[in-house]
């Protein structure tokens, strides 16, 4: 599918992506919220989940070893349980 996608257009993406911060809005979020890390990721690694989760009221953290950017693909069964032990909790 990427290599379908204009070079120039993805690049235009990923530099929107870049540039977007709102973070200081991550305490508005009032719902229960689990941040999933993959413990290998070199573009969103578990120290800036963590930041993430430091800044919501009601949000944890679960890291998913053996797993870099796509971690609900490297370890789908990890990520599988932890997205669903999430939701049990908060049904």
């Amino acid at each position: 599918m990427i290599a379908s996608v204009s070079p120039v257009g993805y690049a235009a993406c990923c530099d929107a992506i870049a540039a977007y911060d709102i973070t200081s809005r991550l305490g508005e979020i009032s719902t229960p919220t689990r941040v999933i890390a993959g413990a290998d990721d070199p573009v969103s690694p578990p120290s800036v989940a963590q930041l993430m989760v430091g800044r919501m009221p009601d949000a944890d953290l679960v890291v998913i070893d053996d797993a870099s950017h796509i971690a609900n693909v490297a370890q789908p069964e990890k990520f599988n349980a932890a997205v669903l032990e999430h939701l049990e909790k908060h049904q």
